[in-house]
């Protein structure tokens, strides 16, 4: 995260080199695999790549890349499966509509702007494709959170 606070022109212009690409894969795929803290850090850092203007990215900083975060983050905006009620949860309500209402808004509200249309689909396909309650809701969440 540091990296792309302090130079995101050195990670992000379109003649990067492969192992500045090779860190924002890893990125995401940390925030695919881990939980909450890791998708935190994460969220700063494609936060900061979005600072730059497309235009200046290199080609594989588009579309293939913000749709794999859409996935992440509706994983993330996903309710437990064993929930009912906040007082019988183990996660905080608090903390867990903090994360989505601030980061996880921010991030799906980048994706909109870089997938448009195609951000639409890929939500209404989780929720066509959604076997629970929870990934449905996560889905209605991520609509609401670009509207």
């Amino acid at each position: 995260v540091a990296v792309s606070e302090r130079d995101v022109v050195i990670l992000v212009r379109p003649d990067a080199h492969p192992d500045s690409l090779g860190l924002t894969d890893m990125v995401l795929a940390l925030a695919e695999a881990h939980e909450r803290p890791v998708m935190e850090a994460a969220a700063d850092y494609f936060l900061m790549l979005n600072t730059m203007p497309v235009a200046d990215r290199h080609h594989q900083l588009g579309e293939p890349l913000f749709k794999r975060l859409v996935a992440a983050c509706l994983r993330r905006a996903t309710l437990p499966l064993d929930f009912t009620i906040w007082d019988d949860a183990e996660e905080d309500r608090d903390t867990f509509m903090r994360f989505r209402e601030q980061i996880l808004a921010d991030l799906l509200d980048n994706c909109y702007g870089m997938m448009r249309s195609r951000y639409l689909v890929e939500i209404g396909v989780a929720l066509a494709g959604a076997s629970t309650w929870q990934a449905a809701e996560a889905a209605v969440f991520a609509a609401r959170a670009v509207s």
